[in-house]
């Protein structure tokens, strides 16, 4: 039946047991239908829809907190469906983080709530090619939670990372450009007399296609490391399930993330202070081939591993 909330649903019958959904997730689906089709103006079924949509990720991220202790059901599809649902989760928190300073300082400026809003929806991809790894890592390691590996796992892990390096590098070709564009404007429209004023793209503001274009060092340069940034998710995915095979305790798989996140981006932030100095554009992909080498390396040596 077509209807509002179908691909909330759709998305819950993917990574949650069918018990879940019928619990919790079609009670939400129901009752945002019943309430969308009531008799209202389009800003209250907007509303409508604002409230469903924050009630439904609430209740996810509510049930995935409280059934991390438990014990997981088997199989691969239950793995996948893990993975995918914290990945899901761990980005939608880590993105909320880096949205929130911007938007509290945003929020300063002058303007109605509605263009608080649209400066809001402006940060959200500058934030999503760094938290789509960061989700994938939180993902990996909630759902392998020290057992066996299997080629089926290497295969599982490598095709989500690929998944998310294809969202992160459509979000640098046409959501990246557009966001930062559309905030320098309101942002410089807040200070001044509230008028949206044309300003040249930098190199935050061109994507891929526009950066290609360009021969000058500096455009080559953030063009990279773009490139490593798109494809950051792979390398640090299977990093991950290696070393989530090997850690039980919940403390200790944090620390592992954030360690691991840390040092993917530190030396990210050393690779690019290099390529400002004048060092060879190849140096852009150290991240990625370090945690790439080593997540292979403890793969392939695991005493966990099964044929």
């Amino acid at each position: 039946m077509s209807g509002p909330g179908n691909w909330l649903r759709a998305f819950a019958v993917l990574v949650c047991r069918p018990s879940t959904v019928e619990r919790l997730v079609d009670p939400i689906i129901s009752d945002l239908r019943i309430e969308y089709a009531a008799p209202g103006s389009a800003w209250h079924r907007r509303a409508v829809l604002l409230r469903a949509y924050l009630g439904f990720w609430k209740a996810l991220a509510v049930h995935g907190a409280l059934s991390i202790g438990k014990r997981a059901e088997d199989g691969d599809q239950a793995v996948f469906r893990r993975a995918v649902g914290f990945s899901c989760l761990g980005f939608a928190v880590v993105t909320g983080l880096l949205v929130l300073p911007p938007l509290l300082e945003g929020l300063q400026l002058k303007g109605d709530r509605v263009r608080q809003l649209r400066f809001a929806v402006t940060l959200i991809p500058q934030a999503l090619p760094i938290s789509i790894p960061i989700g994938v890592c939180i993902g990996i390691m909630s759902a392998i939670r020290a057992r066996a590996l299997s080629r089926r796992d290497l295969a599982l892990t490598l095709t989500i990372g690929l998944i998310a390096a294809c969202l992160v590098w459509a979000v640098i070709e046409w959501g990246l450009p557009w966001g930062n564009q559309r905030f320098r404007q309101m942002t410089i429209a807040a200070v001044g007399d509230g008028r949206l004023v044309h300003l040249e793209p930098g190199l935050n503001e061109l994507g891929f296609s526009g950066l290609a274009s360009r021969t000058d060092v500096a455009a080559v340069r953030h063009y990279h490391l773009l490139w490593a940034l798109s494809f950051a998710a792979i390398p640090l995915a299977l990093f991950t399930l290696a070393v989530a095979a090997r850690v039980r305790r919940p403390a200790f798989r944090t620390l592992l993330i954030l360690m691991t996140v840390f040092g993917y981006y530190a030396i990210l932030w050393v690779s690019d202070s290099s390529l400002r100095q004048g060092a060879p554009v190849l140096l852009a992909w150290v991240p990625n081939v370090v945690f790439l080498a080593a997540g292979a390396t403890l793969f392939w040596r695991s005493p966990r591993f099964n044929e």
